[in-house]
């Protein structure tokens, strides 16, 4: 029992940790295990009266996170084929088909928070607050001054309402640093502020990849150089807006994920010309079924 307790208590952040995945105690590349250890702290928390409780209680309690963290990994999304469910959901956008990811969604009382994994490696995070449970009424231009005032930083971006120029009303902010990009947003249809933090690499390993998420088509944005686009990538954005030099401390952190894309892209060819060729011998022989008759009719 006191080795589990330690689990709880010290789940390590490693070197690539970002300032702002630390305020959440995770890290880039967490891989699931330790995800699984993550949330059972979290459900801890729910539990104060643990250290004082009874043996028999404590069993009690350990028991129930094991199963309510059972229940939480076994409903887990795994995004292989296009899903109209997924399109129109809240994290709409965060994730992609067809690229090994997955995710893992853990409610409380007065967050959901979604985790995005691509090869049971944890890249991203959407914490998604419904305002009734905040307590305080804020609208999402105090919310984005909390985190300024967090963070002692202000938003490296900000996207205002195109409708209501001159009064500045935002619509989506950027905060960064070293390896984690947040944006801040508000929902209306939920009611809701959503919170992503992603990982900035595994964002550039996704765009030379080819993978491109959240296009706004049709919309004059003023972006931090002053030039004017019609069309907004934000993927393209937030990468190209950081260094392309690799720190020698972090460069290989999702190296496997690269290789397993290779990988993969390799077996998808190998399939297919095995498949190609199981056509052409059936084709094959049907065609020889079809032929045979004839000939005996001829004799």
């Amino acid at each position: 029992m006191k080795h589990y307790l330690i689990l709880f208590q010290f789940l390590t952040i490693s070197l690539f940790a970002s300032v702002m995945t630390e305020d959440l105690g995770l890290y880039w590349g967490m891989k699931i295990d330790k995800l699984k250890i993550y949330i059972s702290n979290q459900m801890m928390k729910n539990y104060p009266q643990y250290n004082s409780a009874t043996p028999e209680e404590q069993d009690q309690i350990i028991k129930r996170i094991r199963k309510n963290i059972n229940k939480i990994f076994k409903n887990r999304i795994f995004f292989k084929e296009k899903n109209p469910k997924y399109d129109n959901s809240i994290y709409a956008g965060e994730f992609h088909y067809n690229n090994n990811e997955s995710m893992i969604t853990f409610m409380t009382d007065k967050k959901t928070m979604r985790f995005f994994l691509i090869k049971n490696r944890l890249w991203k995070v959407v914490i998604v607050i419904d305002t009734e449970t905040m307590g305080k009424k804020y609208d999402l231009k105090a919310f984005i001054n909390h985190f300024k005032n967090k963070y002692k930083s202000d938003p490296y971006k900000i996207d205002y309402d195109k409708f209501k120029e001159e009064q500045k009303i935002p619509l989506k902010a950027y905060f960064k640093d070293d390896t984690t990009l947040m944006s801040l947003t508000y929902n209306d249809i939920y009611s809701s502020f959503i919170i992503v933090y992603s990982s900035i690499k595994v964002m550039k390993m996704l765009k030379k990849q080819g993978f491109k998420v959240i296009v706004r088509g049709d919309i004059n944005l003023d972006v931090d150089v002053g030039d004017e686009v019609k069309e907004y990538d934000q993927l393209l954005y937030e990468t190209d807006y950081t260094s392309d030099e690799d720190d020698e401390l972090t460069k290989d952190v999702f190296e496997e994920i690269d290789n397993d894309f290779k990988k993969e892209e390799k077996l998808s060819k190998e399939k297919a010309k095995k498949r190609e060729l199981e056509y052409k011998k059936q084709k094959s022989k049907r065609k020889t079924k079809k032929i045979s008759p004839k000939k005996n009719q001829n004799k």
